[in-house]
C-alpha cells in the first residue's frame, strides 16, 4: 500500500514538473512575442515619427517659401497699383483735354464760319463800294482835271439832291451817264481819278472819296 502510494506521488510530481515546464514555456514563448510585437512596433513607431518629421520640416521651408513669394507678389501689387492710379490720373486728364480739345474744335469751327460770313459781307460791301471816308466834295456844272482840279484818287459820283442830268469821265474808266430822278437814270457811279483824267458835268454833282 505504501509503495503504491509513492509510485503514484512521484507519478503526479513528475507530471507537475513536465506542466509546469510547458506553462513556463507557454509564458516565456508569450513574453517573447510580446517583446518582439514590442521591439517591431517601437520601430515602426520610430520610422513613422522619423517620416512626420521630415514632412514637417519639408512643410515648414515650404512655407517659408511661399510667405517670400506672398510678400514679393504683395510689393508687386502695391507697386502695380501705384502705377495703375497713376495711368488711372493720366486717363482722366486725357480724357479732359480731350473734351476741351472738342470744345475748342467746336468754337474754332463756330470763328471759322464766322470769319467766311464776315469775309462775304465784307466781299459784298467791297463789291458794292467801300465806305464814304469825307464829307462829298461838291461841284458845279464844269470841266475838272485830276491831279490839278481834284486829288487823284478813287470816288463814288452823285447828283446834287434835286437835279437831273449828265456826267462824263474821260480816262481808263470812261463813262457817260444820266443821273438823278428818272428813267434810265442811274444813282451814283464808282471810278477812279488818275493824274490827267478829266471830268464833265452838265448838273451840280458830288464827289465821295472813298476807300
Amino acid at each position: 500500500m505504501h509503495k503504491v502510494s509513492n509510485s503514484i506521488i512521484i507519478k503526479l510530481k513528475s507530471y507537475g514538473v513536465i506542466e509546469l515546464r510547458k506553462y513556463l514555456f507557454i509564458i516565456i514563448a508569450v513574453l517573447v512575442v510580446a517583446l518582439i510585437i514590442s521591439i517591431l512596433y517601437g520601430v515602426g513607431k520610430g520610422a513613422e515619427l522619423e517620416e512626420d518629421k521630415v514632412t514637417y520640416d519639408e512643410l515648414q521651408s515650404l512655407i517659408a517659401d511661399k510667405e517670400i513669394e506672398l510678400r514679393d507678389i504683395t510689393k508687386e501689387l502695391d507697386d502695380n497699383k501705384e502705377y495703375y492710379d497713376e495711368l488711372q490720373e493720366i486717363a482722366a486728364e486725357h480724357e479732359e483735354l480731350l473734351e476741351t480739345v472738342v470744345d475748342y474744335k467746336a468754337e474754332i469751327t463756330s470763328l471759322e464760319t464766322d470769319i467766311e460770313e464776315k469775309e462775304k459781307e465784307l466781299e459784298k460791301i467791297n463789291g458794292e463800294i467801300a465806305k464814304v471816308k469825307d464829307e462829298p466834295i461838291k461841284i458845279n456844272p464844269g470841266v475838272y482835271y485830276f491831279g490839278e482840279d481834284l486829288d487823284v484818287g478813287r470816288y463814288k459820283l452823285t447828283n446834287q439832291e434835286g437835279y437831273r442830268g449828265n456826267a462824263y469821265f474821260y480816262g481808263d474808266d470812261s463813262f457817260a451817264e444820266t443821273f438823278g430822278e428818272g428813267d434810265l437814270s442811274i444813282e451814283e457811279y464808282t471810278f477812279y481819278g488818275d493824274e490827267g483824267d478829266k471830268l464833265k458835268a452838265d448838273i451840280p454833282i458830288e464827289l465821295y472819296p472813298v476807300e
